[in-house]
């Protein structure tokens, strides 16, 4: 087999090389052209929130559509002749490396696979991933078995290989997992989505890798390169969609002037990845009550796109519940919807009880970032982000915050600030400098 390096072709494609102009004034509509994937969502899937893109796997290229995922790098797609996918994900498109020449799957005795084998796929262990080779069968195998954030067991299994993937204007060679069957019903991504396409490098969080030889991932690929060096990305979510640019800073979706950077964090993942020290956090600017310096330290932040949720440790929701209402505006009408909205309940509110919702203040790495009562609120059919299952009426309004036990959490878990939390702004993940850029949003769509 070749290797890695040997198969990588078209780098990075940047706008300067496009003779793109991305700088422009308030005054001005940005030029949003090519370049720029576009994206769709939020859709909620049983637990999983999914901004969804089309990437293109094979020769002659197979599009499907994945789901982002800002927190980790996994590549996983639905394999033509899996039965679960048929079955659950009936509008989903597979891939069927059958039809794709530049296939090319890891047999069991490449040092690609190096685990020990296990009896049956069934036996792989509940926790995040495991890549190895099975008696049942000559291909390497990965599974990936784990308990979501909603208390739900979920995972799949099937081939380890690599293929060819494009994505906007970026292609190259790269390993990926084609699922042959899910561990339940809930294990999918969407009825329309295919798997799961990860933005991280190898080192964080790779389901489909032994933790002990971890694999370049797609930005990895696109980079030239492995471990640490990857392509840097830029992010705009939105309530209806948002955009993907690879390889630069959208600068034409940030407001001028609101650049803040946020250096990756010294946390369990020692710089390695888009992880970022949790400093501070008020209401109304009052320091949130019985959490110390050392939870802080314990829980940086991931912003993680495939978390919907605003998702915090249930010490730290039931902290910020009990303060919610100190300091408001209007203490009554915040009082009259804390309770229902700690409890996910659907409320329609009139314009006192808005105007009473506090300020929410986050230090992420030295950088202080406020939401307003209208940003951490989800409405009608967005209510699923965190419900699950219920929408709310469109004049109705649930909290975008979920509550995590840490009986029921693994030992690298971190805070994740999702996608109800990275709406609101424009990021940039500059990988090359350990960093990330982080902007107001605006006018985040392609023309």
């Amino acid at each position: 087999m070749k290797t890695l390096q040997e198969l990588l072709i078209v780098p990075v494609v940047v706008g300067a090389a496009l003779g793109l102009g991305l700088a422009c004034s308030t005054d001005e509509k940005p030029d949003v052209s090519t370049p720029y994937v576009p994206l769709r969502g939020p859709v909620n899937y049983r637990g999983n929130t999914i901004y969804e893109l089309d990437v293109s796997i094979g020769t002659p290229p197979q599009t499907v559509a994945l789901a982002l995922d800002t927190g980790s790098s996994t590549l996983i797609v639905n394999a033509a002749d899996c039965a679960d996918c048929k079955k659950w994900t009936p509008g989903a498109p597979r891939f069927d490396s059958a039809k794709s020449s530049t296939w090319e799957s890891t047999s069991c005795n490449e040092q690609n696979c190096p685990a020990p084998v296990c009896p049956t796929p069934e036996s792989c262990e509940p926790v995040q991933g495991c890549l190895q080779c099975y008696a049942d069968g000559p291909d390497c195998q990965f599974c990936a078995y784990y308990e979501n954030n909603f208390g739900q067991n979920i995972g799949n299994w099937g081939i380890w290989g690599s293929d060819m993937v494009r994505v906007g204007q970026v292609e190259t060679r790269v390993n990926l997992g084609l699922t042959e069957k899910y561990y339940n019903k809930d294990s999918g991504y969407g009825e329309h989505v295919s798997g799961i396409f990860g933005m991280q490098l190898e080192e964080f969080n790779n389901v489909l890798a032994d933790r002990n030889k971890p694999y370049p991932s797609f930005m990895n690929a696109a980079a030239g390169g492995s471990g640490l060096t990857g392509l840097p990305y830029s992010l705009c979510l939105t309530d209806d969609g948002g955009t993907l640019l690879l390889g630069e800073k959208d600068v034409a979706h940030m407001v001028p002037g609101t650049e803040k950077i946020v250096p990756y964090g010294k946390g369990s993942y020692d710089e390695s990845q888009a992880i970022a020290d949790f400093d501070a956090f008020s209401v109304n600017g009052a320091a949130l009550k019985g959490v110390d310096e050392a939870f802080y330290k314990k829980y940086p932040v991931d912003f993680d796109s495939g978390t919907g949720p605003w998702t915090m440790l249930d010490t730290f929701y039931d902290a910020l519940g009990a303060q919610f209402c100190e300091g408001s505006t209007d203490a009554a009408a915040c009082e009259g919807v804390r309770v229902a909205l700690f409890k996910h309940e659907c409320l329609a509110l009139d314009s006192a009880q808005m105007a009473s919702l506090p300020e929410l203040n986050s230090v992420i790495g030295g950088q202080e970032f406020t939401l307003q009562g209208t940003q951490y609120l989800l409405k009608g059919e967005l209510a699923k982000i965190v419900t699950t299952d219920r929408a709310c009426a469109a004049d109705e309004y649930v909290l975008g915050f979920a509550s995590t036990p840490a009986s029921t959490i693994p030992a690298f878990w971190v805070s994740l600030f999702g996608a109800v939390w990275m709406r609101n702004f424009t990021m940039y993940f500059d990988t090359p400098n350990k960093q990330v850029v982080i902007a107001g949003q605006r006018d985040c769509v392609v023309r």
